[in-house]
C-alpha cells in the first residue's frame, strides 16, 4: 500500500458569499436574445500577459457564470480562436453594454447579487498561486482583488474541458505503455521575461534542484513503474536544459524527452499546452500556463511549490507540494 501523502492545500480568500437559491435561467447565445439581456452577466478584464495569464482569466469569469447561471461575455485573447470558446460563447462587444446600468468588478468586499439584474460583473485578473499573491501584497500597493474558485468540481471541469479545446487536430506524443509518464514543465522566460525573472519571481522560475527534487519523489511514489519525463519548456535549447536536468538523476531510471524542433516563448504554445494533459504526473512553477493545465487536467499526481526564498540573490525551494489523487 502506497504510503500517505500529506497534501497541502493553500486556501484563496473566499469573496463570493451568497449562494443564489433561486438561480437564473442558462442563457443562450441566440441572436434575439443579444440584443435584449435582461439578466446579469460577467465578462473580464486582461492584464497583459501571455496565454496563461489570458485563460486563467477566462476560466476565473468561467466560474462565475457557471456558479451564478449568468452568461459569460467572451473577449477574444491570443490562441483562443483556435479554440472552441470562440464559437460557444457570447461575444463581448459595445452594444451589450446599454443593457446594464450598473458595473461591478468583482473582489475586495464586490460579490454577486443574485437578486439584482442587469448587472455586467467584471472580472479583473488575479494570480491563481496563494504564494504570487503574497508576493504583490509585498512588492505593490495594488493588490489585485480576488475569489475563491472551486476548480475541482466536476461539472465546472467538464464545462471548461467542452470550451477549452483545440478545434482543430493538433499533433500527439507517443507515450510509453510501460512507464510512469511526467510532464514537467520549466518557465524560463527567454525573450519575453527579463534575465533576473528567477529573482523577482522565483516561484515562476524555480532552480534546477526543485525539478530534480520532485522527479525523485515521483520515482519513489511509482515505483512499479520506471520514470518517463517530457519537458517541455520556452527555453530556446530544450536539450541544453534537459542535459543538465539528466546530469542530477543519473542514479534512477529514467526516460527522457523534449522538443527535438524549434522552440521559443511564442512557438508550440498549444501544442504543448494540450500535450501535457495526456501524462500520468505534473511537474510544475507557479507559472499560469501550467497552472491551468492542472485546472483541466486529472492527474495521478501534481507537484508544485508550497514555499520558496532567496538566500543572497539565489531561490532556493524550501517546501514543495504534492497531491497525489491515486
Amino acid at each position: 500500500m502506497r504510503k500517505s501523502v500529506v497534501v497541502l492545500f493553500s486556501i484563496l480568500l473566499l469573496a463570493t458569499a451568497g449562494v443564489d437559491s433561486k438561480p437564473k435561467k442558462k442563457f443562450s447565445t441566440g441572436s434575439s436574445q443579444t440584443q435584449n439581456m435582461t439578466t446579469n452577466a460577467v465578462t473580464y478584464v486582461f492584464s497583459g500577459g501571455r496565454f496563461g495569464d489570458c485563460l486563467l482569466t477566462y476560466i476565473h469569469a468561467k466560474w462565475i457564470a457557471y456558479r451564478y447561471q449568468m452568461p459569460l461575455l467572451y473577449k477574444p485573447f491570443k490562441y483562443s480562436e483556435q479554440l472552441a470558446m470562440h464559437t460557444l460563447e457570447l461575444m463581448y462587444n459595445k452594444e451589450l453594454l446599454s443593457n446594464f446600468p450598473k458595473q461591478v468588478v468583482l473582489g475586495k468586499g464586490k460579490s454577486v447579487n443574485p437578486y439584482e439584474g442587469s448587472v455586467l460583473y467584471r472580472v479583473l485578473y488575479f494570480p491563481h498561486s496563494v504564494y504570487e499573491h503574497y508576493f504583490c501584497n509585498r512588492r505593490d500597493s495594488f493588490s489585485p482583488p480576488f475569489f475563491h474558485m472551486d476548480y475541482l468540481d466536476p461539472a465546472f471541469k467538464a464545462e471548461l474541458r467542452k470550451v477549452i479545446r483545440p478545434v482543430s487536430v493538433l499533433p500527439k506524443l507517443e507515450l510509453p505503455k510501460d512507464r510512469t509518464t511526467v510532464a514537467l514543465h520549466m518557465r524560463r522566460g527567454k525573450g519575453f521575461d527579463g534575465p533576473d525573472l528567477n529573482i523577482i519571481a522565483p516561484y515562476k522560475e524555480p532552480p534546477l534542484s526543485y525539478y530534480v527534487s520532485q522527479l525523485r519523489i515521483l520515482s519513489n511514489l511509482y515505483p512499479e513503474g520506471p520514470l518517463y519525463v517530457h519537458l517541455f519548456t520556452d527555453d530556446p535549447e530544450p536539450k541544453e536544459l534537459l542535459a543538465e536536468l539528466k546530469e542530477e538523476l543519473v542514479d534512477l531510471d529514467i526516460t527522457y524527452a523534449t522538443r527535438e524542433s524549434y522552440n521559443s516563448h511564442d512557438s508550440n504554445v498549444l501544442e504543448d499546452f494540450f500535450s501535457m494533459l495526456d501524462f500520468d504526473c505534473l511537474v510544475r512553477s507557479e507559472s499560469n500556463y501550467s497552472i491551468c493545465v492542472e485546472i483541466l487536467g486529472d492527474f495521478k499526481a501534481v507537484c508544485s511549490i508550497e514555499y520558496i526564498e532567496c538566500e543572497k540573490n539565489q531561490p532556493c525551494v524550501s517546501k514543495s507540494r504534492v497531491v497525489v489523487k491515486r
